[in-house]
């Protein structure tokens, strides 16, 4: 336990597949409960993890092991996770620019932080219920970024013709 203690936090950023990551800082800024897709079937927690950079990843727990791990993390709570693991995204959406997602089992630990420093920045993101995406693609304003620090706003026209970009950065 002590040792743990010691360990110094890596961050997002550094996290790359496959390799061994003893600890994170991160704040739980999201979590929710998706559905397989066209099923009635639950696919985990899934859970957006930002960091003291606002660097964000996608955190998720198995439906297996859902039952045991459900209360284990808050949203808006920061805490140090140790014994995880990482993999490739298995879905096809990307919840966060990352290029892996980190995965909690029954031997992962959270442990709360009260006081972090530096303070861990609130992070916003915009999901779509996939049945609405097609009518979305054309108008949809993402925002994106740590909205403490600054806004960037992206709107997007997109077809396979054509496309239209506007970007604004709201300082």
């Amino acid at each position: 336990m002590e040792l743990e203690q010691n360990i110094e936090h890596t961050l997002l950023r550094h996290i790359r597949l496959y390799q061994i990551t003893f600890k994170i800082r991160v704040c739980a800024s999201r979590l929710w409960r998706p559905k397989k897709y066209n099923s009635d079937i639950y696919d985990g927690l899934h859970y957006l993890l930002v960091d003291e950079e606002a660097h964000a990843i996608h955190g998720l727990i198995s439906e297996s092991a859902y039952p045991y791990m459900s209360n284990k993390m808050e949203e808006g709570q920061v805490y140090d996770i140790t014994n995880f693991y990482n993999r490739k995204p298995v879905s096809k959406y990307k919840v966060a620019g990352h290029m892996v997602e980190v995965c909690f089992n029954e031997s992962t630990k959270f442990e709360p932080v009260m006081d972090a420093f530096p303070p861990i920045p609130e992070h916003s993101f915009n999901l779509l219920h996939f049945d609405n995406l097609e009518d979305q693609m054309r108008t949809q304003t993402v925002l994106k970024g740590c909205l403490r620090l600054y806004q960037i706003t992206d709107t997007r026209t997109s077809s396979y013709c054509q496309r239209h970009w506007k970007i604004g950065i709201k300082m």
